[in-house]
């Protein structure tokens, strides 16, 4: 071989070697890309789901004041209508009284 030969051959190798190792960088900057974009898509995802995980609750905790809300309401109505029936009741039993005891005097 010729000493022209030879270099043009390291100067290939060199080439190739360059164009390997450029390769390789291109890869890892690549492969560091889409690990950060994954990270990136994993955190904004999980915020996603904390925010409507979070509305959900409120919309559940709301609900619940406002069925706690209707049952407070309507055990005070029942409670009035109750008080109610006892006052008649005992207007009854006072009037009854009173017509026994007229009857006996």
């Amino acid at each position: 071989m010729t000493e022209d030969m030879v270099k043009k051959i390291k100067e290939a190798e060199r080439e190739a070697e360059e164009i390997v190792k450029k390769a390789h960088a291109e890869a890892e900057a690549m492969v560091v890309e889409v690990r950060e974009k994954a990270k990136r898509t994993v955190e904004e995802e999980t915020e996603r789901a904390r925010r409507e995980a979070k509305e959900i609750i409120e919309k559940a905790i709301e609900k619940g004041r406002e069925k706690a809300s209707a049952i407070l309401k309507d055990a005070e109505i029942e409670r009035k209508r109750l008080k109610e029936k006892a006052s008649a009741s005992i207007k009854r039993a006072v009037s009854f009284v009173l017509e026994e005891l007229k009857k006996q005097f």
